[in-house]
């Protein structure tokens, strides 16, 4: 499956657009809406800085090419877009280490798509390194809504 506009939408409303590199919650220096590492795979670093929005828009086209492939390659079922979309958001926000063993991915090849939709819900959110709880509310807000939008015909 392909990323859908549906899914840069989402993305976009969760990650703040910084157009200068910052440390994220695990410390990783990021700009854009979250994007770690550029078309070139350099790293972002410290004093990186991108011109305007439409740059932050490609490049967080390019940084969701590799959350599909991930789900692609790992999902067994068949998806719908929205499922697809929220899939890529997950394993983008989690930067993809843990979908493999993860209950959502478990739950949804075994066909059991409530429950991956409720597993999303229960991903780990305090494994920041910056343990604020703005952050952990924004985090549980963001799988509520992953969650909604996977259980959306």
């Amino acid at each position: 499956m392909k990323i859908s506009l549906n899914a840069l939408r989402h993305v976009k409303g969760f990650e703040e657009l910084r157009l200068n590199a910052y440390k994220d919650n695990f410390g990783n220096w990021t700009l854009g809406y979250g994007t770690i590492r550029f078309p070139n795979g350099k790293r972002v670093q410290e004093g990186d800085r991108i011109k305007d929005e439409a740059e932050a828009c490609e490049l967080l086209l390019y940084s969701l090419i590799s959350p599909a492939r991930i789900v692609n390659s790992h999902v067994n079922v068949r998806l719908t877009q929205n499922q697809f979309d929220c899939l890529v958001s997950v394993v983008y926000s989690i930067r993809g280490l843990a979908f493999g063993k993860s209950d959502v991915l478990k739950r949804l090849n075994e066909a059991d798509y409530l429950g991956a939709a409720d597993a999303i819900t229960e991903i780990p959110v305090a494994k920041c390194r910056m343990r604020i709880k703005r952050e952990i509310g924004h985090l549980k807000r963001r799988r509520l809504k992953e969650r909604e939008l996977f259980l959306l015909i």
